[in-house]
């Protein structure tokens, strides 16, 4: 079966201007099945040459070789859109997220599944809300795809998960390119933050009464506010990582996936009391997840009558406000969040 190929958007090479150089219309032939990458370069054609009186690169007025090499991209363009439309597979947006998934599936970890499914169901809503999930994923265009990153404040994140998901989809010919590619994130976004909001001591005297009644809660509370740990990674613990000899406990990168160093951070009496409840070698019974300690947490916020803008991650952030209040030593409160820039740290406990 003759393997079929998908064409990359031509430009055109003009040798910085110089007229009397060889100027080229340059694009690129890929064959998905061999993984072969290809470049063409076309310098004339016969319509044209019979217009202009010769191909262009004989031509000596400047202004008159731009407009050939225009006339030549224009062509050009609209052949390679017919060959890439009869190559590619019709797909509406909401059934090529779900083959993007399927690809996925055999190339990344459970975890990270997770968030790409996530991802993909979020951009169908999104989209289902402007009644396009069943137009053709190939009239996704860059702008469409920007106004929908720049709608979440975590912007950065968001159009690296969904530019892996386009890139699948283009490596499986179903689309030509990926118009995350071109789409710009918006900077410096003065958003209301709508998560993990900062409690007030009244209300961190409450959670902490209130997390008593289960031990994993309470450890994790603990830990949050004192040790700035993220939830998904008390979900790793182990009794090992605890020094009880000196009083420490050692954050590795198998705790922290995000860092490649090694955090050792002093704990208080509460936490070494909280540890002597938990049975078992890990301190929780299920092991990374995401939002295990979320769960554990809903019927206390609705004991409390926290709204959800409040969160049990907000425990950390409150812990870091309070400690940089205490010290104002920022590099102090960046070893212990684990941040990897001073700058996160400054928006976190400044915010």
């Amino acid at each position: 079966m003759k393997n079929k190929l998908i064409y990359s958007n031509p430009v055109i090479r003009n040798r910085k201007g110089y007229v009397e150089k060889d100027w080229y219309v340059e694009y690129y032939s890929y064959n998905i099945a061999t993984e072969e990458k290809r470049r063409h370069q076309i310098k004339s054609n016969k319509k044209l040459n019979q217009e202009f009186g010769g191909p262009g690169n004989t031509i000596t007025n400047l202004k008159e070789k731009r407009r050939y090499f225009r006339e030549l991209l224009s062509l050009i363009i609209n052949e390679l859109e017919h060959k890439n439309s009869n190559n590619m597979r019709k797909l509406s947006i909401k059934d090529a997220m779900e083959v993007a998934i399927e690809i996925k599936k055999d190339e990344v970890t459970p975890r990270s599944m997770r968030t790409y499914r996530f991802r993909a169901k979020d951009f169908v809503r999104w989209c289902k809300k402007r009644k396009q999930e069943t137009a053709d994923i190939r009239s996704v265009s860059s702008k469409f795809v920007q106004q929908y990153i720049n709608a979440n404040t975590s912007s950065k994140e968001v159009k690296r998960q969904l530019s892996t998901l386009f890139t699948a989809l283009e490596k499986e010919q179903i689309i030509s390119s990926n118009p995350c590619r071109k789409a710009q994130v918006k900077k410096g976004l003065l958003l209301e933050p709508t998560r993990h909001k900062l409690y007030t001591d009244e209300q961190a005297r409450a959670i902490f009464e209130a997390v008593k009644i289960n031990a994993e809660l309470n450890i994790a509370a603990l830990l949050l506010y004192y040790c700035m740990m993220r939830p998904v990674e008390i979900t790793r613990l182990r009794r090992d990582n605890f020094n009880l000899v000196d009083k420490t406990i050692s954050i590795t990168p198998r705790i922290n996936h995000k860092s490649k160093r090694t955090r050792i951070l002093p704990i208080n009496t509460k936490i070494i009391s909280a540890l002597e409840a938990i049975q078992g070698d890990y301190i929780t019974k299920k092991q990374n997840r995401d939002n295990y300690f979320s769960n554990l947490f809903r019927p206390i916020k609705q004991q409390l009558e926290l709204d959800d803008s409040y969160s049990f991650y907000g425990l950390k952030h409150k812990g870091a406000c309070k400690l940089y209040q205490a010290t104002k030593d920022i590099m102090l409160v960046m070893n212990y969040c684990g941040h990897a820039s001073v700058n996160t740290t400054i928006r976190y406990v400044l915010s």
